[in-house]
C-alpha cells in the first residue's frame, strides 16, 4: 500500500514547485530584458544612431583637458552673487534712459567682477565645450563601476546656477558697456554651451542661455548700440532649441547604455535594476531616439505601431520619456522666442 504523505512533505512540495516557477520567471524576465535590448541596440545601429559612448565620443569635439578640468573646478567653488534677482530692475533703466547702473545693481555687478574672471578667461580661445561632451574623453580612460559613472554624472552636469549667473553678468556688462568684450565673452558662452550638448539638461540650460543672449542684443539693438553688421549677423541665426534637444537625447541614449554596462559589472547588486532595466532602457532609447528623428525633421514620432511601443512602458520608463517630451514642448517654446526678439528689434528700428 503507497505511503500517503504528510502535510509537512506537501508543504515542502507546494513551495518547491513555487519557489522554481519563482526563479525561472525571474530568469525569463532577464532574458526577455537582454534579448529586448540587444534587438532594439542592433536595430538602432542599423539606422545609423550612435549606440556606444565610444561612438558618441567620436561624435564630440576634441577638447583641451587642462581647460576643461579648470572649468569644473571653476563651477565647484560656485558663486557668491545672486545677479538673476537684480534683473528685473533692468527694463526700467533701460527705459529711464540713465548712463549709470541703478545703485545697487552696480554696486551687485562689481562684486560679481571677481567671481567670473576666470570664467571668462577660460571661454576666451573657444576652445572650452560644456557640459556632458567635454568630459566623455573621462569615460573612455578607465574601466566603469556603478559608483563612478554615478560619480561623474554628479559632477559633470552643466551646472545651472554658476552659468545663468556668469550669462547674467555678461548681459549687464554689455549692456552697461553697449556692447563691447561681454558681449562677445556672451557670444563664446553660448558656442561652448551648444556645441554638443551631453544630455538634456545641456541643451535646456544652453537654451535658456540664448534667451539671456538675445536679451542682451534685443536690447542693444533697441537703444541702436549694436552695430548694423552684428545686428544683420543676430537676426540671421537660426533657432537653436529643438536642435539642441535632438543633440541631448543622443547623448542620454549613450548614457543609458553605459549606465546598463557598469551594472553588469556586479550582477548581484543590481539584481533589482536587471529584472525590469534592460527592458526599460530598451522602451527608452526607442522613444528617445524616435524623438531625436522627428525633431531634426527626419521621422514620425514613432518608428512603431504605438500599441508596441507602449507595451514594453514601466511607469519609470515613461516618467523618463515624460522628461524628454517636456523638454521638447519648452524647446518649441524657446525657438518661438528667438524669432519673437528678432521681429521686435526689426520692428523698433524700422
Amino acid at each position: 500500500m503507497a505511503r500517503r504523505l504528510q502535510w509537512w512533505e506537501w508543504a515542502v512540495a507546494i513551495a518547491l514547485l513555487l519557489g522554481a516557477t519563482l526563479v525561472c520567471g525571474i530568469w525569463g524576465l532577464i532574458r526577455h530584458g537582454d534579448r529586448l535590448w540587444q534587438k532594439t541596440i542592433a536595430d538602432l545601429a542599423a539606422r545609423g544612431h550612435p549606440v556606444s559612448i565610444a561612438e558618441y565620443a567620436a561624435t564630440c569635439p576634441p577638447v583641451d583637458r587642462a581647460r576643461q578640468a579648470a572649468w569644473s573646478a571653476w563651477c565647484a567653488r560656485g558663486v557668491s552673487t545672486n545677479l538673476f534677482s537684480h534683473t528685473a530692475t533692468v527694463p526700467a533703466w533701460l527705459a529711464s534712459g540713465a548712463a549709470e547702473l541703478p545703485e545697487k545693481l552696480a554696486a551687485e555687478l562689481a562684486r560679481s567682477d571677481g567671481d567670473f574672471a576666470a570664467a571668462r578667461l577660460l571661454l576666451r580661445d573657444d576652445a572650452l565645450v560644456i557640459g556632458l561632451a567635454g568630459h566623455v574623453h573621462e569615460l573612455l580612460d578607465d574601466p566603469l563601476d556603478q559608483a563612478r559613472l554615478e560619480r561623474f554624472t554628479a559632477e559633470r552636469l552643466t551646472k545651472l546656477l554658476e552659468i545663468r549667473e556668469l550669462a547674467n553678468h555678461l548681459h549687464l556688462h554689455a549692456l552697461r558697456d553697449r556692447g563691447g568684450v561681454a558681449l562677445d565673452d556672451l557670444d563664446r558662452l553660448q558656442r561652448a554651451l551648444t556645441a554638443k550638448p551631453g544630455c538634456l539638461i545641456d541643451a535646456m540650460i544652453a537654451s535658456s542661455v540664448h534667451i539671456i543672449r538675445d536679451s542682451a542684443y534685443l536690447q542693444l539693438a533697441v537703444h541702436r548700440d549694436l552695430p548694423p553688421a552684428r545686428m544683420e549677423s543676430w537676426q540671421g541665426e537660426p533657432p537653436l532649441a529643438l536642435r539642441l534637444v535632438a543633440e541631448g537625447l543622443v547623448g542620454e541614449r549613450c548614457l543609458i547604455a553605459l549606465w546598463g554596462g557598469a551594472s553588469d559589472a556586479d550582477w548581484w547588486s543590481s539584481m533589482g535594476y536587471r529584472l525590469t532595466g534592460n527592458a526599460d532602457r530598451a522602451g527608452v532609447v526607442l522613444a528617445e531616439s524616435a524623438m531625436e528623428e522627428h525633431l531634426r525633421g527626419r521621422g514620425t514620432l514613432w518608428p512603431a505601431p504605438p500599441s508596441r511601443v507602449q507595451r514594453w512602458f514601466t511607469p519609470g520608463t515613461a516618467q523618463v520619456i515624460s522628461s524628454g517630451s517636456m523638454c521638447a514642448s519648452s524647446a518649441l517654446d524657446r525657438d518661438a522666442s528667438h524669432r519673437a526678439a528678432r521681429v521686435m528689434a526689426r520692428l523698433a528700428l524700422a
